[in-house]
C-alpha cells in the first residue's frame, strides 16, 4: 500500500512539474516590436516597380519604412542620386528587403 502511495505521489509531482515546465507563461514572449532587431542596419528596399533604395533603416511607423543616408537605384543611371534627409517608403510598395552582411 505504501508503495502505491509513493508511486502516486511521484506521478502527481511529475505531472505538476510538467504543467509548470510546459505552461504558456514559461514561453519567451515575442519582442514588443518584431522590427526592432532590423533597425539601425543598412538595408536594400526593393520595390515592385524595379527601383531600390539603399539606406539605414531607422524606424517603422505603421506601414511606413524610414531610411536615412539613402541612395536611390533606378536601374538606369550610372550615378544613383543620394537622397537628402529621410526617405519614407510605404510597405505596400516593397517587394522584398535585403540586409547585407558586409
Amino acid at each position: 500500500m505504501a508503495v502505491y502511495a509513493l508511486i502516486l505521489s511521484i506521478l502527481a509531482a511529475a505531472a505538476a512539474l510538467g504543467a509548470v515546465w510546459f505552461s504558456p507563461a514559461r514561453r519567451a514572449a515575442p519582442p514588443a516590436d518584431e522590427w526592432a532587431p532590423l533597425l539601425a542596419r543598412r538595408a536594400v528596399v526593393n520595390m515592385h516597380d524595379g527601383t531600390a533604395v539603399d539606406g539605414v533603416l531607422v524606424r517603422r511607423d505603421g506601414a511606413l519604412l524610414v531610411l536615412r543616408e539613402a541612395v536611390i537605384h533606378d536601374g538606369v543611371s550610372d550615378n544613383p542620386p543620394r537622397a537628402d534627409g529621410e526617405v519614407v517608403i510605404d510597405r505596400m510598395q516593397v517587394a522584398y528587403l535585403q540586409f547585407p552582411t558586409t
